[in-house]
């Protein structure tokens, strides 16, 4: 389980969903969780005007599934506008961002 705190520079011209990936070495993703940013979900990211603001954002839960094996993977979560599915970009030209890398490993019998 995780959430991620928000601040904003300026408010989006349409709402933003946010995604969650869990990547294999390959890129490829192995799950994912997707939603608004915040539990509220009035509050979308249209309305981030208050530069100063930290926000809390919901809590996610990544299901892994049974098969998955042990190895490297990458957590990544960007926004993307829910009506056409093109993804927010950074300044920096990325659409998403690495949250964390995380080993899996078998389970001890």
């Amino acid at each position: 389980m995780f959430r991620h705190y928000w601040q904003a520079d300026a408010p989006t011209d349409t709402p933003q969903q946010i995604f969650n990936h869990l990547l294999d070495d390959q890129g490829e993703i192995v799950t994912q969780a997707d939603s608004a940013p915040l539990s509220d979900s009035r509050r979308d990211t249209t309305a981030w005007d208050d530069t100063d603001e930290i926000m809390l954002g919901r809590e996610f839960t990544l299901s892994l599934p049974p098969d998955l094996a042990p190895g490297e993977y990458q957590l990544v979560s960007g926004l993307y506008d829910r009506q056409t599915w093109q993804r927010l970009i950074a300044p920096d030209g990325a659409d998403r961002l690495v949250i964390a890398r995380i080993r899996v490993q078998a389970r001890s019998p």
